[in-house]
């Protein structure tokens, strides 16, 4: 498991980005790494969609990320272990989204 002190002394990172279509069914679209320190998620559209951290994701709960708005950006030393989580997401009813995830982790400890 990574700690602060990797990412202050500037242990080896990499940096990967990936495509999800996320529709109206809960769709995993991040597994779980304890090694993650960045991760941002930004919602190229057409619609809405809302993910949950290590659990079926829900259009009634969860992170709302809005079509067209600023990318969720999160990072280790501000929201904790909540980065290195399993990510779900869905839409509503009939609607669609693309996500693109950039993350950030430790490649060699």
């Amino acid at each position: 498991m990574m700690c602060m002190e990797d990412v202050r002394i500037g242990r080896e990172a990499g940096a990967g980005q990936i495509e999800r279509a996320v529709t109206d069914a809960a769709t995993p679209i991040l597994s779980g790494n304890g090694n993650r320190f960045g991760l941002l998620i930004d919602n190229l559209g057409p619609d809405d969609c809302f993910l949950a951290l290590n659990k079926v994701a829900s259009t009634t709960a969860g992170i709302r990320i809005a079509a067209g708005d600023s990318p969720l950006h999160l990072h280790l030393v501000r929201d904790g272990q909540m980065v290195t989580a399993a990510f779900n997401a869905i839409c509503a009813a009939g609607q669609s989204a693309t996500l693109v995830i950039w993350e950030s982790v430790l490649e060699k400890q």
